[in-house]
């Protein structure tokens, strides 16, 4: 027996759905002690396969298969089913998948379970863990025929790395001209750098924006973030912008880590086809608009207000740290640089392992091989929006108080399982309350633009008498010393004297 995998490609490359969907079945091959065999369609090159786990690969060369025919495509996969004896076959939840898996289930004559976001709960009986009710619930199906197959859903299980040294096989599966009865004669792409399917950000437009000659800041923020660009179906509809970008129920799922909706009000059909999203964020003028409340995050303000910001803030490659009240409704909002951003993730990410170990990694394993404990962090100082940390450290039973950056501070906190403290004042100069949805107590609560400002206390800048010419240098010596505080705060002052 063997688990079978249909990978699928887009432009000569595998998507990233079809990694995923390599992953899982390498895992589940695993549990069920079988081997995990990839069929490729025209693929030149494999090499990502072996990445992530395949034993063995079955390519396939067929020139007719460069278009997408359902009923070939399915002759193809159920005959390197039947060749490689698998009993579990994985596709994944692309648009052609969808197409490919009815014909598959009949001709293999196998159960099939689409929108699975899980490995089997059990394999004896064959039990599946499936999203329902447009992905706000699941359920459990159980599969009792010989063969399985399954539909994964898009970014549930993610990339896990299992280097291997696949076996290569060429197939030619037997294809008769009238499987090719039904072609596409022509594909409508999409306009933005990177596709909806493929995508971790999407950006996505509505009627707010007016009209598509307004279209260009929503390319503008996707650049930036390395998003896809969406729309809703009104948008489509009315010539804006191509069908291929429509998401919805009636479009495109979208199922991406981060969804922005600008200026769409969240209509049932447009909310069923982009649930599955793991953060979704809303910037709509109405606070009464449906989309609020299936939001992980919303901004009521213009979107002509909004995104420009967006823009601007993050074109300056910092990032917001933000630290959560345990007792309280207040946040605290630390803006960092790159690399500790990146460092935070992985100590936060157990999954994501560094190329190399980064610095706090090292720091950390110094520390454990002479038995210092970092016990707690404390911010204590705020001085021009920057904040000033120290390290509370134990070594034979004697504390030591180290003065270190914020973010680096956090950095080790993350690492040694430290708590975090802070002062009252602190707080009370610095800290937000946003007022999101907390999925432990089930809220559905939005929080308005200004909310995020509301209890910020702006203390006169204390580089107010100093030359601007000068300033440009503190700002140089800043981001060499890798303060990446202090040269936010230096790059904000210089942008605001500039635009006098």
């Amino acid at each position: 027996m063997a688990v079978l995998v249909f990978a699928e490609q887009s432009e000569g490359k595998f998507k990233k759905t079809a990694l995923e969907v390599v992953s899982y079945g390498k895992e589940l091959a695993s549990q069920k002690g079988t081997e995990l065999v990839v069929l490729t369609v025209n693929a030149d090159d494999i090499s990502a396969l072996s990445n992530y786990g395949a034993d063995k690969v079955l390519k396939v060369k067929d020139p007719r298969l460069d278009t997408f025919s359902a009923k070939a495509f399915a002759d193809c996969v159920s005959q390197a089913a039947i060749k490689s004896n698998a009993d579990v076959v994985v596709v994944d939840s692309s648009s052609d998948a969808l197409y490919l898996a009815p014909l598959l289930a009949i001709k293999l004559q196998a159960g099939f379970a689409a929108n699975v976001m899980a490995q089997p709960e059990s394999l004896e009986p064959f039990i599946i863990k499936r999203k329902a009710f447009s992905s706000k619930g699941f359920n459990f199906s159980e599969i009792s025929t010989p063969v399985k197959l399954i539909g994964l859903s898009k970014n549930s299980f993610g990339l896990k790395e299992n280097p291997s040294s696949p076996a290569e096989e060429e197939f030619q599966p037997d294809l008769k001209e009238e499987d090719f009865a039904v072609k596409a004669t022509s594909t409508d792409k999409s306009t933005g750098t990177v596709t909806i399917a493929d995508a971790d950000i999407v950006v996505s437009g509505g009627r707010g924006l007016k009209g598509p000659e307004n279209w260009g800041m929503i390319e503008e923020l996707a650049d930036i973030l390395g998003a896809a660009t969406a729309c809703s179906k009104p948008v489509s509809d009315l010539g804006w912008r191509p069908h291929s970008e429509h998401v919805g129920q009636t479009g495109k799922p979208v199922a991406s880590n981060l969804y922005i909706a600008i200026g769409i009000s969240g209509a049932i059909q447009h909310l069923a086809g982009v649930n599955s999203s793991k953060v979704k964020v809303v910037i709509n003028t109405d606070p009464e608009a449906p989309f609020f409340k299936a939001a992980d995050y919303g901004i009521v303000g213009d979107a002509f207000e909004v995104v420009p910001q967006l823009i601007e803030k993050t074109q300056s490659g910092a990032y917001a740290l933000v630290l959560s009240e345990e007792d309280g409704e207040r946040t605290l909002p630390i803006i960092i640089g790159a690399f500790e951003a990146q460092s935070i993730a992985i100590a936060l990410e157990k999954e994501i392992k560094p190329p190399r170990p980064l610095t706090h990694d090292l720091f950390k394993s110094f520390a454990d091989r002479f038995n210092i404990v970092v016990k707690q962090v404390i911010i204590h100082k705020l001085v021009d929006g920057v904040f000033y940390s120290s390290l509370i450290c134990e070594c034979d039973k004697i504390e030591e108080i180290i003065d270190a950056r914020t973010s680096d501070a956090i950095a080790l906190a993350t690492r040694f399982k430290a708590p975090i403290f802070t002062f009252e004042n602190i707080l009370d100069k610095a800290g937000i309350i946003l007022k999101i949805k907390d999925e432990t107590k089930l809220s559905e609560s939005k929080f308005k633009m200004e909310d995020l400002v509301a209890n910020v206390v702006e203390e006169p800048s204390s580089f107010k008498d100093e030359k601007l010419e000068d300033l440009y240098k503190q700002l140089e010596q800043a981001v060499a010393n890798e303060d990446y505080e202090l040269a936010a705060k230096l790059r904000d002052e210089i942008s605001k004297r500039e635009k006098k």
